[in-house]
């Protein structure tokens, strides 16, 4: 479906990558449990609610 090309929406520079290789950590690759699922890109949904003066969160959700 979308391949390779799909990581060009990651707008992430070789050189910002050389100066924070502890982020390396926190990326994966996508495999798909089911045949076909492995090549389309892996999306998330976040929602929070926040305090009236927006300056604190009531709570949040991320779905994969």
């Amino acid at each position: 479906l979308e391949g390779y090309a799909a990581g060009g929406c990651l707008p992430y520079a070789k050189a910002v990558a050389a100066r924070q290789p502890w982020l390396r950590l926190y990326l994966h690759d996508w495999v798909g449990l089911r045949p076909g699922l492995s090549r389309t890109v892996p999306h998330i949904k976040s929602y929070c609610r926040c305090s009236p003066d927006g300056l604190r969160i009531a709570w949040f959700l991320l779905t994969r």
